[in-house]
């Protein structure tokens, strides 16, 4: 009798480890240059890679330090980014700009502020197939105010790979101040709309553009452990090393 449970159990670890994963190339692109950029995202049993021609980030187990430490430079170099980004934008648009940070600043010091925002999401008419999935397209309002299109598919589930409401939690944890799509995409209404899928298109409302990505390639795979293995040459570096937050010197 041992020896059948013995089988049966190598026989179900085969099966856990063969479930495939999945590969993504994503195009997005500014309305207001059109210039087309283009990742991959590799995600499988909530791990996640994100390959950019010049940068590759893994969602995983090697996250080393705390958030205090993370947001200890962030908060440090803050109040330079803003200045940075608002002195980009024609003079009419920089009071909005400095309003839009300082939201994001407010909602940073007091998580529980999102609970108070005005987030409204919307379904139209509009449908449209992608990648062989029909798609319903869906507008979500923060404050009144339009701040992306949604495409999401029927009938795909990436549940089994992707918890998608903890990896957006993440993101906030890490981006919150500096993306404001973040701040509506960890609410309770977001999360509902696209917790089992994966959205196949979004544009998304900057200030005087869109940002459009659209999933051009996706496919089922099963994944080696190395591809969620960071390089053996990685190094740590900060914020600024990264070219997450400019400096004067980048500009």
């Amino acid at each position: 009798m041992k020896r059948v449970q013995g089988i049966v159990l190598v026989f179900f670890i085969l099966i856990t480890k063969a479930y495939p994963g999945w590969i993504l190339t994503i195009e997005n692109y500014d309305t207001d240059n059109q210039e087309i950029r283009s990742h991959l995202v590799y995600f499988q049993e909530n791990r996640i890679k994100i390959v950019d021609p010049d940068l590759t980030t893994i969602f995983d187990m090697y996250w080393k330090g705390t958030l205090e430490d993370y947001w200890k430079e962030v908060r440090e170099t803050l109040e330079l980014m803003i200045d940075l980004e608002v002195k980009k934008l024609p003079e009419e648009k920089q009071d909005e700009a400095r309003k839009t940070f300082e939201t994001m600043i407010r909602i940073m010091e007091h998580p529980d502020t999102t609970s108070t925002l005005d987030i409204f999401i919307r379904e139209t008419a509009e449908k449209d197939t992608i990648l062989g999935y029909e798609t319903a397209k869906f507008q979500v309002f923060l404050n009144g105010v339009i701040m992306e299109d949604l495409w999401i598919p029927e009938k795909l589930d990436v549940s089994s790979d992707l918890d998608q409401r903890k990896y957006l939690r993440l993101l906030s944890q890490l981006s919150t101040g500096f993306e404001n799509e973040l701040v509506y995409q960890t609410s309770t209404e977001y999360n509902r709309l696209i917790q089992n899928t994966y959205v196949l298109r979004t544009k998304e409302y900057k200030i005087g553009y869109q940002t459009v990505n659209e999933v051009v390639d996706m496919r089922q795979e099963s994944l080696v452990e190395s591809v969620f293995l960071p390089p053996t040459n990685y190094k740590p570096v900060t914020l600024t090393e990264l070219g997450i937050i400019a400096t004067d010197d980048e500009e």
